[in-house]
């Protein structure tokens, strides 16, 4: 699943829904701009504004400060992209467990030669698979 943001738009990060959300702590307490504010964020559309999360309410949320707002006076939307930013870190975490080879032969190679290319990386991946 790919969706395409209006980065024009103030809290579109021009970042899909399906990206591995991968920082989890307090909600709304990251700085603005940091990843676990950007992923709380990108949550909370999934929940309450994409219609692509736990509940079927809207809420016509257009701005950051509007999301940050919900998450700290709606405890339920705030349990929702709680949940959502949980499951994604546990799921971030088994995917880097199950090609943790791959990911060090990534690294080796970056560390070595700064630079690697799609292919290298795909071949990589076949020759790692988990």
């Amino acid at each position: 699943m790919t969706a395409a943001w209006d980065r024009s738009q103030k809290g579109h990060y021009g970042v899909s829904p399906d990206n591995k959300l991968t920082r989890i702590s307090a909600i709304s307490r990251a700085a603005e701009g940091a990843d676990l504010h950007v992923a709380s964020d990108i949550a909370t559309m999934i929940e309450v504004r994409l219609g692509m999360g736990e509940g079927l309410s809207f809420y016509n949320l257009k701005t950051v400060e509007q999301r940050d707002r919900v998450r700290q006076s709606n405890p339920e939307v705030a349990g929702r992209v709680e949940r959502l930013l949980r499951r994604e870190m546990d799921r971030s975490r088994s995917i880097v467990r199950d090609f943790r080879q791959a990911i060090e032969k990534i690294a080796d190679v970056l560390v070595k030669d700064a630079l690697i290319d799609g292919e290298g990386v795909r071949r990589i991946l076949r020759e790692s698979r988990p």
